[in-house]
C-alpha cells in the first residue's frame, strides 16, 4: 500500500491521576481492486502557500507568515507552532505586525481570534486585503493599516467590526472610497484617511459614523466636498483638511457640526468663503486658514466664533480687513503676516524709529497718534507711557525697538510668536511697571534681561515653552506684587506616577497585568515624553514577568493626558518561595516637563502575589507528587516521534523514581522510568513517544500512566 495522505492534528493533555491521554491519526491508504479497477484515491492535502506556515495539525498552518510568527510573539515564551490552541488564540488581545515587506493577506490569517481588541498592519507592502479578512475580529476596537499600498477595499471587508472605535490607512493608494464602506462602524470614534490620493467621497459616506469625533482628510487631492458631507457627524470636535486641492466651500458645510473644537484646512486653494459659514461653530476653539487665495473676508465671518482662541490668516492674498472684523473675539493668536495688507514703512534714516523691528514702529506710531516716522521726535519716544504689540505675528525683536522709551509703563507683548528675546532688549524701559510675554514660544530667557526693571510690578510668562530659568533671573525684581506668572511652561507641567505601589497576583497560567498609569499636569505647545524601564527586585524579568521599557509620547495640545504602562506578569503553578516577589518601573528622562519635586526620575514598586498553595515538602508517604507537563497539545502520527517534559512542583524528602506506561501496541515509550533527586525534581525531563503504523485508517487514543 501507498501512503497518500497527511495525517490530521492529535491532543496531548494531562489528566487525574498523572496520565497523558493521547490522541493520535493512522495514515488513510487507498489500494487496487481486481483487474483494471482502482479507487478513486483521496485528493492531496492542499499544500500552505509561498509565504505561509506549513504547521499541520495547527491552528496557524497555512497562514502568512509574519502573522503566525506575530501571534507566537504574542504567546507565552516558547510557544511552538504545534503547541498553539485555539483558546490562545481567542485570549489574544493586541496583535502587531509591522515593517514585514508583507504584500498580502490570507482569508484565514486572524480566524479563531474574536479576542482581539487591537491590530496594527502597518508599514508593509500590501496591496490588497481578501474579502472577509476581518469577519472574525467581533471584538477589534482599533484596526491600523497605514503605510501599505492600498489602492482598494472590498465591499463589505468591515461589515463584521460593528465595535471598532478607530480605524486608521494612512499614506495608502487609495483614491476612491465604496459607498456605505462605513455603514457598519457606527461606534467609530477616529478615522484617518490622511495621505493617499483621494479624489472625492461618495455622498453618505460618513452618514452611519454618528459616534464619530476625529476626523483626518489632510493630504488628499479632494477638490471639492459634497452638500452636507458631514451632517451626520454631529459628535465630531476635530477635522483636519489642510493640504488638498479643494478650491471652494458649500455654505451649509459645517452646519451640523456645533462640538466642533479644532478645524484646519490651510494649505488649500480657497479663493473666498461663503457668508456664515462658520455661524454655527460656536465652540471652535483653533481656526486655521493660512495658506490658501483668500482675497477678503465677508463682513461679520468670525462673529459668532466667541470661544476662538487661535485664528491663522496668514499667507494668503488678503488686501484689507473689514472694520471691526476682530471685535467680537477674545484672541490669544493671530496671524495676518504674508498677506498684501498695507504696512507703515520707516525709512527715514534720522527718525528715532529708523531701524526698528517695523510691527514695533507701527505700535509706536498708533500710541502717537502718528503716521509718519519724520514726524516723531525723541521727546514723543519719551511720552509714551502704554505700548500694546499683543497679536501682531510678531516672530523676533532687535535690541534697539524700545530705546528711548523711559516713561513706559505697559508693555504687552503677548499671543505673538516669539522664541526669544535678544539681551538687553528692556535696558532703557526703567520705570515699567507691567510687563506681559504670555502665549508666546520663548525657549529661553538671556541672564540679566529682567535686571534694569526695578520697578516692575506685573510679570507675565505664561504659555512659553520655559524649560529652565536661568539663576537669580528675578532677583533684582524686588517691586513685584504678585509672583511671576510661569503657568503653562514646561516648568509647570508635572508628570506623575500612579499607583506607587501596586500588587498583582500571578494567576496559574498566561498573564496577568500590572496596569500603571502615567499621567501630565496639562497639555503643552509641544509633545511630551518620557521613558520608562522596569529593574528586577526579588522578581526576575523574563521568568517572572516581561521586561518593559520604552518611552510614552503625549502629542501637543493632547486632551488625553494620562496613558498606560501595562506590563505582563507570568502565571504558573509553582509553590515559589517567598509568597511574593517585586520588581520595580522607572520613568526618566523627561522631556518638556518634571518630576514632582524637580526629581530626576519616579518609580513604581509591583509585587508579584504567588497564588499557589503554601510552599512546603511533599511528605514521604505521598503516592505521587504533583506533575508538569511542558504542552497541553501534541501531535503524532504513525511513523514518527513526539517529545514532552516532565517536572515536579514541590520539593522532596527524598530520591523519586517515576515509572511510565502505556498499554497501546502502536506506542513505545523511551525512558520508560525518570529519576528525581531533591535537588533536580524542579527541572524539566524529556520522554519520546514514537507511533508506529499498522493497517487501520482511523484515529486512535492511547494513555499514558506516571507512577511510582
Amino acid at each position: 500500500m501507498e501512503n497518500r495522505d497527511t495525517p490530521p492534528p492529535r491532543i496531548l493533555s494531562l489528566v487525574a491521576g498523572g496520565m497523558l491521554a493521547i490522541a493520535f491519526p493512522v495514515q488513510s491508504t487507498w489500494a487496487q481492486i481486481g483487474p483494471g479497477t482502482e479507487t478513486e484515491p483521496p485528493t492531496e492535502p492542499e499544500q500552505p502557500a509561498a509565504n505561509t506556515v506549513n504547521c499541520p495539525g495547527s491552528p496557524l498552518h497555512g497562514r502568512t507568515q509574519p502573522i503566525a510568527q506575530a501571534i507566537l510573539n504574542a504567546l507565552p515564551d516558547g510557544t511552538a507552532c504545534a503547541q498553539v490552541t485555539l483558546n490562545q488564540l481567542s485570549s489574544i488581545i493586541r496583535l502587531s505586525v509591522t515593517n514585514h515587506s508583507m504584500t498580502s493577506l490570507r482569508t484565514n490569517d486572524f480566524a479563531g481570534m474574536s479576542g482581539l481588541q487591537v491590530l496594527s498592519i502597518e508599514s508593509n507592502q500590501l496591496t490588497n486585503l481578501p474579502s472577509g479578512v476581518f469577519d472574525e475580529l467581533v471584538n477589534l476596537r482599533t484596526l491600523v493599516l497605514d503605510r501599505n499600498r492600498l489602492s482598494s477595499l472590498p465591499d463589505g471587508i468591515f461589515d463584521n467590526l460593528t465595535r471598532l472605535q478607530r480605524l486608521a490607512f494612512s499614506g495608502n493608494q487609495i483614491s476612491n472610497l465604496p459607498p456605505g464602506i462605513f455603514d457598519e462602524l457606527t461606534d467609530l470614534r477616529s478615522l484617518v484617511l490622511d495621505r493617499t490620493p483621494l479624489t472625492s467621497l461618495p455622498a453618505g459616506i460618513f452618514d452611519e459614523l454618528t459616534n464619530l469625533t476625529l476626523l483626518f482628510l489632510e493630504r488628499n487631492q479632494l477638490t471639492d466636498l459634497p452638500d452636507r458631507i458631514f451632517d451626520k457627524l454631529t459628535k465630531l470636535t476635530f477635522i483636519e483638511l489642510h493640504d488638498t486641492l479643494i478650491d471652494s466651500l458649500p455654505a451649509n458645510i459645517f452646519e451640523k457640526l456645533i462640538d466642533l473644537e479644532h478645524l484646519d484646512i490651510k494649505s488649500n486653494l480657497l479663493t473666498a468663503l461663503p457668508e456664515g459659514i462658520f455661524d454655527r461653530l460656536t465652540k471652535l476653539h483653533t481656526l486655521e486658514l493660512q495658506n490658501n487665495r483668500l482675497t477678503a473676508l465677508p463682513d461679520g465671518i468670525f462673529d459668532e466664533l466667541t470661544r476662538l482662541k487661535t485664528l491663522y490668516l496668514a499667507d494668503n492674498r488678503l488686501t484689507s480687513l473689514p472694520d471691526g472684523i476682530f471685535d467680537n473675539l477674545d484672541l490669544e493668536t493671530l496671524t495676518l503676516s504674508g498677506n498684501l495688507l498695507p504696512p507703515m514703512l520707516c525709512t527715514d534714516l534720522d527718525s528715532p524709529l529708523y531701524g526698528r523691528t517695523q510691527k514695533v514702529v507701527d505700535a509706536i506710531l498708533g500710541a502717537l497718534g502718528s503716521q509718519e516716522c519724520d514726524q516723531v521726535t525723541t521727546n514723543h519716544l519719551a511720552s509714551i507711557t502704554r505700548l500694546d504689540l499683543n497679536e501682531k505675528s510678531l516672530t523676533s525683536l532687535q535690541t534697539n525697538d524700545f530705546t528711548g522709551l523711559a516713561s513706559l509703563r505697559t508693555l504687552t507683548l503677548a499671543s505673538n510668536q516669539l522664541v526669544s528675546l535678544p539681551p538687553g532688549v528692556f535696558d532703557e524701559l526703567v520705570n515699567l511697571e507691567t510687563l506681559d510675554l504670555s502665549r508666546n514660544q520663548i525657549r529661553a530667557l538671556p541672564a540679566g534681561v529682567f535686571d534694569p526693571l526695578a520697578n516692575l510690578q506685573t510679570l507675565r510668562l505664561q504659555n512659553n515653552r520655559l524649560a529652565s530659568l536661568p539663576d537669580g533671573i528675578f532677583d533684582r525684581l524686588t517691586n513685584l506684587r504678585n509672583e511671576v506668572e510661569l503657568s503653562g511652561n514646561p516648568l509647570s507641567i508635572e508628570i506623575s506616577l500612579f499607583p506607587l505601589a501596586l500588587e498583582v497576583t500571578e494567576g496559574n497560567q498566561g498573564f496577568a497585568y500590572a496596569n500603571l498609569q502615567v499621567r501630565i499636569s496639562q497639555a503643552y505647545a509641544e509633545a511630551v515624553t518620557v521613558r520608562y524601564t522596569t529593574q528586577d527586585g526579588s522578581a526576575t524579568a523574563g521568568l517572572d514577568y516581561t521586561p518593559t521599557n520604552g518611552m510614552l509620547t503625549f502629542p501637543a495640545y493632547t486632551t488625553n493626558l494620562t496613558q498606560t504602562i501595562s506590563i505582563p506578569i507570568r502565571g504558573d503553578t509553582l509553590n515559589e518561595p517567598p509568597s511574593s516577589k517585586s520588581f520595580r518601573l522607572l520613568l526618566s528622562n523627561p522631556n518638556n516637563a518634571l518630576f514632582p519635586n524637580n526629581a530626576n526620575t519616579l518609580q513604581s514598586t509591583i509585587t508579584i502575589l504567588d497564588d499557589n498553595p503554601v510552599y512546603r515538602p511533599v511528605p514521604a508517604e505521598f503516592s505521587l507528587p504533583p506533575l508538569i507537563f511542558s504542552t497541553d497539545r501534541l501531535t503524532i502520527s504513525e511513523g514518527e516521534t513526539a517529545i514532552y517534559q516532565v517536572r515536579g512542583t514541590t520539593l522532596l524528602p527524598d530520591d523519586m523514581i517515576i515509572h511510565i506506561q502505556t498499554s497501546h501496541p502502536q506506542l513505545t515509550i523511551e525512558p520508560q522510568t525518570l529519576v528525581f533527586a531533591p535537588t533536580n525534581w524542579m527541572n524539566f525531563q524529556a520522554v519520546q513517544v514514537r507511533a508506529s503504523a499498522d493497517a487501520a485508517d482511523t484515529n486512535e487514543q492511547a494513555t499514558i500512566r506516571h507512577s511510582i
